[in-house]
Parts: structure tokens; sequence; C-alpha cells
């Protein structure tokens, strides 16, 4: 029953699971089983069913659209949820899986296992957990619940998973924003390029295509001006990918990128790419991208399968794209590209989550020419750049390198992000180039020289590169005529 409703579990009960030898089952006055473990009762010792109602009840708000148990015990307060709120999603918590499994034997649990409503999440750690959340999972108004006497035990586990819980749900509120302040714009651009959405492949296609090949990302941070003028010699030796922010910096020092991605639905971010010479790279599209930049680019790349309604629908049409993560920023889905691509390892340039010398951007970006251009008497650009650093609740926090740096919310969610992503995908190693950026967990520094050491593949790269355009040239014919 666990299985069918919860298939990711099978991973987990194919561990060495040891039986648990310190709980006991004993009866109580009710005729409901409670457990004893380490001389501590895991529920009431009289009623263990009405302990968990009221829990659940005193702990319940008006507007809840879903509910996650921190601790399963032997399953009183997840049934209690399920009667009393039978069509809210749950989620549940438990870290021991004998501990589940010696829970399992307690009584029959069948009724409300069977839920398709629950989703048990078991033997996982806090940084695995937002892998298990359905992507449909309700985040407008969640309420914990925590089985207290199983949640002292296990305290540090709990906290940390509550932790990602709440980082999740803030990710989650913050998308649903944008998509209320952007929805309009992105069916408008999704109707603009439909044509060109069925003219180009998916970016599946490019799966393991680049397998073991070295990979730079190139973001538009303050810390890329440091060694900036490296990147000549160390696109010779990696695969260059950069987002669209950094594309005039890198094509002002004759720096051709081997991919651009490209993510925005607004106007102004079209400004980045204008008069560039695109020829010998690739765009990575997003299907509601301001229509605008395919007038700007010389037309040759692929597209990422739709985060939205619309672009799903058309997708189901034309056939899936291969969709890439998206953790906020354009440089998370620039790194899940490289994933995707089997590049390893991948270095990150000027991704620095922060301001590190109280600056918003490199050097050259369209960013600051716009500024100059629309600066005068009252709106200097220093106004600009003051608003830039201090608009989204910002606070000091410490880079690799041990310095004071400012950061924001927004930097937050990104940084969980990338933390998360590098703990799923330990295979795939991830270096940061430079440490003026904000400190990120599980990954390190590497200095960019080091990379001049690597072997000259180029030659290999641009090889690569001409197949895929061939590749392009025969989809675009035979998906135009399909499409007319």
């Amino acid at each position: 029953i666990i299985f069918k409703n919860n298939p990711l579990l099978k991973s987990a009960f194919k561990q060495n699971i040891i039986p648990l030898s310190n709980l006991r089952i004993i009866d109580t006055p009710s005729g409901n089983p409670t457990g004893i473990q380490e001389g501590l009762y895991i529920h009431s010792r009289y009623d263990p069913e009405r302990e968990a109602v009221k829990i659940i009840k005193r702990n319940t708000t008006l507007k809840i659209s879903s509910g996650v148990i921190l601790g399963f015990g032997l399953g009183y307060m997840t049934e209690a949820f399920l009667k009393h709120y039978p069509r809210t999603p749950l989620l549940v918590v438990e870290p021991d899986i004998s501990f589940f499994l010696k829970a399992l034997s307690s009584r029959d649990m069948s009724h409300f296992l069977s839920s398709d409503n629950v989703v048990f999440i078991l033997g996982s750690s806090p940084a695995e957990f937002s892998s298990f959340i359905p992507d449909n999972f309700p985040v407008s108004a969640v309420q914990i619940y925590k089985l207290r006497s199983v949640f002292l035990k296990n305290e540090k586990y709990y906290v940390e998973t509550e932790k990602v819980i709440k980082d999740f749900i803030r990710r989650r509120g913050i998308n649903n924003q944008t998509l209320q302040r952007f929805g309009r714009l992105w069916v408008k651009n999704l109707v603009k390029n439909v044509r060109l959405f069925l003219r180009f492949p998916g970016v599946s296609v490019l799966s393991r295509t680049f397998n073991n090949i070295p990979a730079v990302i190139v973001a538009a941070g303050p810390s890329l001006d440091m060694f900036i003028d490296l990147l000549p010699e160390i696109s010779k030796r990696t695969l260059l990918i950069a987002v669209d922010t950094a594309v005039r910096p890198l094509l002002q020092r004759g720096i051709k990128p081997d991919f651009i991605i490209i993510v925005d639905p607004q106007y102004w971010n079209t400004k980045y790419l204008e008069r560039i010479n695109f020829s010998n790279s690739f765009f990575i599209a997003e299907p509601a991208t301001h229509p605008r930049v395919f007038e700007l680019l010389s037309i040759k790349g692929f597209f990422t399968g739709s985060l939205f309604p619309l672009g799903r629908y058309f997708e189901s049409i034309f056939g899936e794209k291969g969709t890439l993560g998206a953790g906020g920023s354009v440089t998370t889905t620039a790194w899940d590209f490289a994933r995707l691509l089997g590049c390893s390892p991948i270095y990150i340039a000027g991704m620095d989550l922060g301001f590190p010398f109280n600056r918003t951007h490199c050097k050259g970006t369209s960013l600051e020419n716009i500024w100059y251009h629309t600066s005068g008497r009252i709106l200097p650009v220093e106004t600009n750049s003051f608003l830039a650093i201090y608009s989204a609740a910002p606070f000091y926090t410490y880079s690799f390198n041990h310095k004071r740096i400012i950061s924001d919310q927004r930097m937050m969610i990104y940084q969980k992000w990338f933390e998360n992503q590098f703990i799923q995908h330990r295979k795939t190693k991830t270096y940061i180039l430079t440490g003026n950026g904000l400190k990120l967990n599980n990954t390190s520094v590497m200095q960019p020289d080091r990379l001049i050491e690597l072997s000259c593949i180029r030659e290999h790269i641009d090889s690569r590169s001409e197949e895929h355009t061939s590749e392009l040239q025969s989809h675009s014919f035979i998906s135009y005529a399909v499409f007319c």
C-alpha cells in the first residue's frame, strides 16, 4: 500500500535495516496500543487516539492548505489528520525506518495508509527533504505538527527538517508571487514564440553530449572582474556557458560562449543582448522568453520545457523538450543545464549571491549603461545602485574568504537551492571560482589560474558544436513542415 502511493520509498527500504529492539508495544485502557522507548511513552498511556485528535484540532488553523507531521510514532496523528481533513495533502516525516516498521506491526493501519493524499518521507536527511515534496504540494497555509516525544529525542534532525520545510515554503511562495506578477506576460510571450517552440528541439537531445567535459558557468557578479582576463585561455580548456547578463562583458574581450542561457520574460532583459554577434553560440531559452530576444539572436538553439500550464499544453502536442531546474535565478538554470550535458567538473564564475565591493554586477553589463542613460540630477547612478543593493531586506553575512559582504533574502533562496542540488547530485563536482561571494555549503573554492593547467580541448568542443548545428538544421526543416 505504501509503495503504491510513494514509489520513491522503495530505494529507502533496500537499505540493510536493523530491527528495532528498544521499542515496546503495550496495550492501553482504551484498547489502542501505545509504545515505550527508552523509558518514555510515545503516545498517551490511556488513549493515544483521543490524544492525537486533540493535537490535530488544537494546532490547525481555519485556512489550511496542507499538513506536515514530524514523527510518525504509531500513526495516530496521521490517522487523525486524514480523518478530519481527508482531501488535504499531508507529508509525514520519519527518520528511522526501523522505528516505522516496528510501528506498522503494532496495529492495522491500512485504512489510512492507502490514502492518496499522504506522502511518507522516511530515512532521508533534511537536506534531501525538498526533493521528495510533490510538485503540486500546496504551500499557501501549511500546518506543521510535532509529535513531541520523538521530536525531543531527535531534536537536531527535526529542527533542521523544519527549517528546510520553511525554506521550501518561502521559495514556492515567491514563485507563486512571480507567477501572479508575470502571468499575463508569460502567456503573451508563449503565444508569440509558439512557432519557434516547435521549430527548435528541446534540451533533452543534448543529454550527456559533453560527458566528462569540464564546464565554466559565467555569471555577471562583481567578482568576475578579478579574473575575466583569464577566460580566453580557460575557454580553450572548458565548455563555456554564459548567462545572458554576462554575454556583453565576455564579447568585449573576444570571448565567445558556447551556450547562452536566457529565461527572463521581460523586455528590459533583452537589452543585455543588443548589438552582439551570436553566430558561434547556441541559445538555451525558456519558451516564455521575451520574443525580442529571438529577433536579436542569430537563431540557433534549444528550448527548455515550460514551467507553466500553457507551455506544458504545447509540449503535450509538440513533444516534451526536457525540464531544467529553476531555483529563481538564471544561474541555477545554467548549472542544471551543465549537469544535463554531463559536464564534470562544473566551475561557476561570477556568482556572488551578494554584493562584494558594494557592487551589483561586473563592469560592462547593459544594466550599467541603462543606469547611466537614465540618470539625471535628481536620479544619479548611485541611487539606482543603492536601491539594487538595499531593496530586498539586506543583511551582512560572510564570504568564502571569511569577509563580511552584503546579501539579501532573494540570494538566500538561491543559496539553499544550490546547496540542496550539490547534495542530491554528489557525483557532479562543482567548484566556485574565487572566494569573494556568499559562502555555500557542500562545495569549495578553486582558484581560476588552476584551470589553465587543464588540457586544451577546444577542437573537440567545436566539433561537437558543429554536429549540433547540423542536427538543428535537420530538425528545423522537418518540424516546420509538420507545423505548416
